[in-house]
């Protein structure tokens, strides 16, 4: 059966099948505006840029990482709907394209002070409301209040983004299993829930988060000096934690990425999850800091141009001003990719790619 919607003021139908989503003209321009410049931009150059990747794509399971794609499939599983109708999701889908291109013809036409553009003050301003929210979203009762679209291996799921860090807590256990560190750094934590987890896991690892916002810093803090760890959040994780108290012992830091507080070589691992995301403007100098502080291997989860290469991506990485740096150039950082893989959960608007690599300089 085909689809079509219609579109209000005015109606526009382009095909049959029964699915409605309402947008206004100016929704509808945006959407064709955005469309013809993404359309043009790629004809220039047919070959995708994950075609031309030194290192390709693996299966989780033929990493390093020693995980199986099943079990992180069900970690997230309490926070997938049991509703999971296409129509729900189509429209979802739609709403995001049209919000994604109106993004799209804010960034080419707006002004170069728009909020568009991801400085340290906009993220700053951003990212301290979302993390003074707290850690009420990591609990296994939320389930699917929220539903967003997803894609597991290939399939349309909806699910709630509150069981994200659950999966993403198993491939860092995994991770930090494979490459047995001493003293691990997290770049870009937020409110710290990746170490949180971690160290409770891992009570002997010295674990440290540096954090731009004073929310996320504060938040942090403020858990490790509560008398009892929240049930909630013990009950949270996939893997059960070894020791609930190492938490405490987390060093949360607040500090730049492009200029951190620590030595040369001083972190055996150095990881981030989509916080690079956040630093298209200071790409350079924060990659420059990881690779400058790491002493054996860094751990990126990001949006490398080479999980974006559709045309939503695309548009969803150039209307935030995401990063869009290429796994390949990792190297200019001292930085050789071991692998990479996308077989995780990923965000219909963005991909994410999970990368390895070890120090070379």
């Amino acid at each position: 059966m085909g689809r079509h919607f219609v579109l209000i003021n005015p109606p526009y139908d382009f095909s049959d099948s029964g699915l409605y989503v309402h947008a206004n003209f100016t929704e509808l321009s945006a959407f064709l505006i955005a469309y013809r410049w993404l359309i043009s931009s790629r004809s220039t150059n047919t070959t995708t840029i994950a075609e031309t990747m030194t290192i390709k794509f693996r299966d989780i399971d033929e990493t390093t990482l020693a995980l199986s794609p099943d079990t992180v499939i069900s970690s997230f599983s309490p926070f997938v709907c049991n509703d999971q109708k296409s129509e729900g999701r189509i429209r979802r889908i739609i709403k995001i394209w049209f919000k994604t291109a109106k993004r799209v013809v804010r960034r080419l036409f707006g002004r170069k002070s728009s909020s568009s553009t991801r400085s340290k003050d906009v993220i700053k301003d951003e990212y301290e409301v979302t993390w003074s929210r707290g850690y009420a979203a990591y609990d296994l009762d939320v389930g699917c209040r929220k539903p967003e679209p997803w894609l597991v291996r290939g399939k349309g799921i909806m699910a709630d983004r509150s069981g994200v860090p659950r999966w993403r807590n198993l491939i860092l256990n995994a991770a930090i299993k494979s490459i047995k560190p001493r003293r691990v750094l997290e770049v870009g934590c937020g409110n710290g829930i990746n170490l949180i987890l971690l160290a409770n896991q891992f009570p002997d690892i010295s674990f440290t988060g540096l954090e731009l916002t004073d929310a996320g810093n504060r938040v942090a803090r403020d858990l490790q000096n509560v008398a009892t760890f929240p049930s909630a959040l013990a009950a949270y994780p996939f893997i059960p934690a070894t020791d609930p108290e190492a938490f405490r012992r987390i060093n949360f830091v607040r500090g730049d990425a492009t200029a951190m507080p620590f030595d040369d070589g001083e972190f055996d691992l150095v990881f981030t999850v989509l916080s690079i995301e956040q630093m298209e403007r200071v790409r350079d100098k924060a990659l420059a800091e990881i690779g400058r502080v790491s002493g054996g291997h860094v751990l990126n989860m990001e949006p490398f141009a080479e999980a974006n290469s559709s045309l939503l991506r695309r548009a969803h990485v150039f209307g935030r001003d995401y990063f869009r740096g290429k796994i390949d150039d990792l190297s200019q950082y001292g930085l050789e990719p071991i692998w990479a893989t996308m077989d995780f959960p990923q965000e219909v608007q963005l991909g994410a790619a999970l990368v390895l690599s070890h120090k070379s300089i």
